[in-house]
């Protein structure tokens, strides 16, 4: 298995120190396109209800398996008439993590937000592609049979604006390749950011 975590950590945490880097030096991140810059904790190794790729078993949510970190980095919606086609949705990077040596990944792809009505809450959607770190079959025990690289990534959330510069996201992740990779076990992550 290739180690990437480290530099992945070190990209996370350049990209969160840099609004406080950033306003000593003159410049801003807005002036990169970025919209919104998210970190948080995630519970990693869970299991998908068989068949199922929205609904967790609870059995596997426990304290143990909360070992990882996540981040996303969203863009500004591009000014071109595809994106207002397509509902709107944010470019977004982002990754997880894993501090106990298990599968970490990092994603690309498509984020949609939903305002709910005239509350601070939201929904959100995303979709894309990630690339991992893990094995692609023969996993030793207590790590995924992957398959391949690229895989599919797809997340959905629920969150809040507690204020005009802080958001709150919990959002569940999934990462597999849909069925054209033999092995197939996926990686799943829920966390908040």
């Amino acid at each position: 298995m290739v180690k990437i975590g480290v530099w992945m950590v070190a990209a996370m945490v350049a990209m969160l120190a840099t609004p406080v880097f950033a306003q000593d030096a003159g410049f801003s991140p807005r002036q990169f396109g970025i919209d919104e810059v998210r970190g948080g904790a995630t519970f990693s190794e869970l299991e998908l209800i068989p068949k199922s790729i929205v609904v967790l078993q609870t059995s596997s949510l426990n304290v143990a398996r909360l070992d990882s970190a996540q981040f996303d980095v969203l863009f500004r919606l591009p000014d071109v008439d595809v994106f207002r086609w397509l509902g709107s949705p944010r470019p977004a990077i982002g990754g997880v993590v894993s501090l106990s040596g298990h599968e970490s990944l990092v994603h690309v792809g498509l984020d949609w937000h939903v305002p709910i009505f005239s509350t601070p809450f939201y929904l959100e959607a995303g979709i894309g592609l990630g690339i991992h770190n893990g094995y692609y079959d023969h996993a030793p025990p207590g790590f995924r049979n992957l398959g391949c690289n690229p895989l599919f990534h797809w997340e959905y959330g629920v969150g809040a604006n507690l204020n005009e510069h802080v958001t709150l996201t919990a959002e569940l992740q999934h990462m597999s390749s849909v069925g054209q990779c033999n092995p197939n076990e996926g990686v799943n992550n829920i966390g908040v950011a």
